[in-house]
């Protein structure tokens, strides 16, 4: 008999299928129970049945899954309840059918959608999937069913499954939508908007949590799932910053934010001047490492004015610089690390105004600079020339500009020394074995401890 956390972990990615644990889904039962308390109950990707487990003693319902394995399993597990359990492809099986299938009561005061339906990209990099999930050196390749849902979008295997539950809602007239997904879907990421749009145009945004993977049997613990419920109300227009989610402790809150990838052509992978470049960074997942380098046909942009679409106005530090640090500091494989619920989300700009955010600014350029000592990414472009050892990184707006930056800040602290008593130590040792490579970590924590004080984590960042 096949068995969810059995099945072969590839299996599982290449379906798109993702498997509640035992402790989340009976808090989220309590929680629709209170909330909705529904009188009839639809869980179209069921699965192992975790989700209805606390449930099908007290509510009617019906469940299905495209595994005959687990519907076998659940028949028996559940005899003598009120369920009725399919086994059919719910995103290309008609409505009509479906409703004949499931048995619903059109009556039902209070229909709920309750399910973690499958989700997963069309093809992820093997950079971001976990050791054993591709075949070497290949990228994981789905097939996706539409089922002539394709208006609401493509590219990833939850639009369809949720598409199809809101049309299917929107027939009924009435009724409650609640499901698992990835967070991107309310980040403002361009592959959802089609589907966020229609669940803000007709849907009223009644609660909303957001977990780390590590909840979730094959998915990273960095990656964040939510939870959201929803009610069905033709027209209601649900704003979009309205949103927010249950995260640990904190409630975390949607905001319009100036973002990276609105200023700056974060990937252009065009040499413009041969000048320094540094990798994209317009969404905090991006997979790529955050590195200064000299080769940018192999990703990223080159920091010169042509990249710039929106000029930051900072004084002393050219737009093309500052948009070179940020993409350096925060996300993925970045100079610091980012809170889980930040990772679907578009890479945002800080407040240049706070004192604080200057002050960042200055020591990554100090972090860049022993990177680049101990690993020549730039090829000379960033370090000490000749015999006098002046401070080069890249061509002289880019210097003058860092220069800048570290001049203004010279007393901020790394561990017992300062900023202006590292960059003359490293200017003094032309022997990079030499370099204490310790500094790095301590100019990490000094950074993060600024993002905390400037608020950067504080709010979920959409467009």
């Amino acid at each position: 008999m096949p068995h969810d956390e059995l099945e072969s972990t590839r299996q599982r990615r290449i379906r798109g299928r993702f498997f509640t644990k035992d402790a989340i889904s009976t808090e989220i039962a309590k929680i629709v129970k209170a909330l909705v308390n529904p009188t009839y109950i639809l869980e179209p990707y069921v699965g192992e049945g975790s989700l209805i487990a606390s449930l099908v003693k007290a509510i009617p319902g019906a469940a299905n899954d495209i595994n005959q394995g687990f519907i076998n399993a659940l028949i028996t597990k559940f005899a003598g309840l009120d369920w009725t359990f399919t086994c059919i492809n719910t995103i290309t099986t008609d409505f009509g059918e479906l409703f004949k299938l499931w048995k619903v009561p059109l009556d039902t005061e209070r229909l709920l959608i309750l399910t973690n339906p499958p989700f997963g990209s069309s093809a992820t990099n093997i950079l971001v999937s976990k050791k054993g999930e591709v075949e070497k050196g290949k990228s994981r390749k789905i097939t996706i069913a539409y089922g002539g849902l394709e208006r609401y979008g493509k590219g990833d295997l939850v639009i369809p499954a949720i598409a199809k539950l809101i049309e299917f809602l929107k027939k009924v007239g009435k009724g409650y939508l609640a499901f698992f997904s990835p967070a991107g879907i309310f980040c403002g990421r361009v592959r959802y908007n089609k589907l966020l749009i229609a669940l803000l145009t007709d849907f009223k945004y009644l609660d909303g949590y957001l977990f780390s993977g590590e909840n979730f049997n094959s998915i990273s613990k960095r990656k964040p799932i939510t939870f959201t419920i929803w009610q069905y109300q033709k027209g209601c227009k649900t704003q979009h910053p309205v949103l927010k989610f249950i995260f640990e402790d904190k409630i975390i809150r949607l905001k319009q934010l100036p973002l990276l990838k609105d200023g700056w052509q974060y990937d252009t992978r065009k040499v413009v001047h041969h000048e320094i470049a540094v990798q994209g960074c317009d969404r905090f997942n991006v997979a790529a490492p955050k590195i200064f380098h000299s080769q940018v046909q192999k990703g990223g942009s080159e920091l010169v004015p042509e990249n710039v679409k929106i000029d930051l106005n900072i004084p002393h530090l050219p737009s093309e610089l500052v948009y070179g640090l940020w993409s350096a500091t925060v996300g993925y494989r970045s100079i610091t690390a980012h809170p889980i619920y930040m990772d679907n989300a578009y890479t945002h700009l800080p407040d240049f105004s706070k004192p604080e955010t200057l002050e960042i600014l200055a020591y990554v350029v100090l972090h860049v600079l022993i990177t680049e000592l101990l690993n020549q990414y730039t090829q000379g472009q960033i370090g000490f020339v000749g015999i006098q050892r002046l401070f080069r990184f890249g061509g002289p707006p880019l210097t003058a500009g860092a220069r800048y930056l570290l001049d203004t800040h010279p007393n901020c602290p790394i561990g017992t020394t300062t900023i202006g008593q590292v960059f003359h130590e490293l200017q003094a040792t032309p022997d990079t074995s030499k370099i204490d490579t310790t500094y790095r970590s301590l100019i990490r924590a000094e950074i993060e401890k600024r993002l905390e004080a400037i608020g950067y984590w504080k709010y979920l960042p959409i467009p």
